[in-house]
């Protein structure tokens, strides 16, 4: 039970009719640590574990009446005893206690390198020819949040998009835990935030396993909206919510139509990033430089210079650059010699053992690139066709369910002092050099490019820049 409450009274209206006050209250209720406000003014009771809501509309002659129920209502309120709903957690998983070896956690890792690459070469091979930019990492998070709640085959396709067919449902989980925890949860000079989100309709009934194992694995936070009577509101509510989460860069995740009253849940995930370069080029040398696009043609963009020593290593025709940020992230480039003979859907396997600090008087674009994409064709094509039609989710919710449609969303900005990136995203990216102690290495054609975490090895953004002045 919660006996201590705060309240709050707001009068909405002060109108005159026959020499009477109409005033309208409204009161709130929040047991103490929860929230004491909901997202709309519903004129309905509202009963949801400790949020009561209800108005009164009271007529008075006088201020001293008014003053004399606010008073007599709040002191009233302190000694009033709501019932509170106890909720108790159920066993968590063995997956809570279970330890990943550290061949598993590396299988684990490079079966998520593994996805991204594979995603990413999907998305390229529908627009081959214009720029692009996703988010492997936060597309993968997604699809594991989902993973808890699938049962029979839609978990084993799950499974097997994400390559981790020789892991158990238990080390999977675990293994998200750890590469999460390994990536985004670490200190920095650079700014990674990450939020996990289960927006549920109010009346629709979660399972309390898969509650707590989302919480457990991935820090979800479950929030409970009104899809059922307040459908586009609520899809405003969420996109204002991924938009906090990515200083404003992801502002229309829902677009309209993508969320009605046969809606029961939408899982979210938003990331952002700013980091800083280590050795940030200086604004005096930047000046216009040509870039030369896939069809020949050639276009005038602002072009960065620095002499710095950086680790670089040529493969074939394929310059591979690590550029670093001042901590454990990097941009990596894939700049190809031949940008007419080189498939720019498949990232390269690379050993960066391999790469050796070298001299190099590096010229690069700056660049920004926003997309909005819708991700079922892209995961039908790596064999999950079926989450959009017939699947199972039973550790979801009894309710049978599928899955509409897949939003992602992703933004990037790259310039002298560094690289802020936004969304369910990831980024890849192309380079260009010559093999000498000290080599020019200009990237004036387009190239791969991602953002990783080298101590978890995940790849948070991947990307290609085609064309850096659209």
């Amino acid at each position: 039970n919660c006996n201590v409450f705060t309240v709050h009274i707001y009068v909405y209206s002060s109108s005159r009719a026959t020499n009477q006050d109409t005033c309208s209250y409204r009161c709130r209720f929040g047991a103490m640590g929860k929230s004491s406000a909901t997202s709309r003014d519903y004129k309905t009771q509202i009963f949801d574990s400790f949020d009561y809501t209800f108005f009164l509309t009271l007529y008075m002659m006088t201020a001293v009446h008014k003053f004399l129920f606010s008073f007599a209502l709040l002191v009233a309120v302190c000694y009033i005893s709501f019932p509170g709903i106890e909720q108790k957690e159920p066993p968590l998983p063995a997956s809570a206690e279970i330890e990943l070896s550290g061949g598993e956690y590396s299988r684990f890792k490079k079966s998520v390198e593994s996805f991204s690459h594979q995603l990413f070469k999907r998305i390229v091979e529908q627009n081959p020819k214009e720029n692009a930019f996703v988010s492997p990492s936060s597309i993968s998070i997604s699809l594991g949040m989902l993973f808890l709640g699938a049962g029979g085959d839609t978990r084993e396709e799950i499974k097997s998009a994400l390559n981790f067919d020789s892991l158990s449902f238990e080390k999977i989980a675990k293994g998200f835990l750890m590469q999460l925890s390994e990536t985004y949860y670490q200190d920095s000079d650079s700014i990674l935030h990450m939020s996990n989100q289960l927006w549920a309709d109010r009346k629709f009934h979660l399972e309390d396993s898969f509650i707590f194992m989302a919480r457990e694995f991935f820090r979800t936070e479950l929030q409970k909206v009104d899809f059922l009577h307040y459908p586009n509101e609520s899809r405003e509510h969420i996109n204002a919510a991924v938009a906090k989460h990515t200083a404003d860069h992801i502002q229309n995740i829902l677009p309209d139509g993508s969320v009605d009253l046969q809606t029961k849940l939408v899982i979210t995930n938003a990331i952002y990033f700013k980091g800083d370069w280590k050795h940030p080029f200086d604004k005096e040398n930047t000046q216009d430089k040509t870039f030369t696009l896939l069809s020949g043609e050639t276009v005038e963009v602002p072009t960065m210079f620095i002499t710095k020593k950086f680790f670089h290593t040529k493969q074939d025709e394929l310059h591979i650059l690590e550029l670093p940020y001042k901590d454990q992230f990097s941009m990596i480039i894939y700049f190809p010699e031949n940008p007419s003979e080189f498939d720019y859907s498949t990232v390269p396997q690379i050993d960066f053992e391999t790469l050796k600090r070298t001299t190099m008087d590096l010229e690069m674009p700056k660049f920004k690139i926003d997309t909005s994409l819708k991700m079922n064709k892209v995961l039908s094509a790596i064999g999950l066709g079926n989450l959009f039609t017939h699947c199972d989710l039973s550790g979801i919710s009894d309710a049978p369910l599928y899955v509409d449609e897949i939003y992602h969303q992703a933004f990037v900005e790259t310039n002298e002092q560094g690289t802020e990136a936004s969304a369910a995203t990831a980024v890849v990216v192309n380079q260009r050099s010559l093999l000498i102690p000290q080599i020019t290495l200009s990237l004036n054609h387009p190239f791969l490019f991602e953002i990783r975490n080298t101590e978890s090895s995940e790849i948070i953004f991947a990307g290609m820049l085609t064309n850096p002045s659209q």
